[in-house]
């Protein structure tokens, strides 16, 4: 476990909405103010779909980005832990069909 603290943790959970997740993932990694004091938490609530693929290729080129899957499907206690895992001085609850705008990070 690393003890980076991070400015500003991102904390998105999902489940099985891959399409969207790799959307708001491209979306906050392109910002031009996106470094490394910024993290982004997945928390994948057992998804079904290939959530797991994507978020692993953007953790390969960004480690910034922590994942974590539960075993099984947690309902609604999945947002409270995609906070719990964030490591950031500022926390943001985000949904991932939610595009931020350019230079608003």
């Amino acid at each position: 476990m690393h003890n980076k603290k991070y400015l500003l943790s991102i904390a998105i959970p999902t489940y099985n909405r891959a399409s969207f997740l790799k959307g708001a993932l491209e979306n906050i990694t392109s910002d031009d103010s996106f470094d490394d004091s910024i993290q982004i938490i997945i928390s994948d609530n057992a998804s079904t779909d290939n959530t797991k693929e994507i978020v692993l290729d953007f953790v390969s080129r960004f480690p910034q980005i922590k994942y974590s899957r539960n075993e099984v499907n947690i309902h609604d206690e999945n947002f409270y832990k995609a906070l719990v895992l964030s490591d950031g001085e500022y926390i943001k609850l985000h949904n991932d069909t939610v595009r931020f705008l350019p230079g608003s990070l």
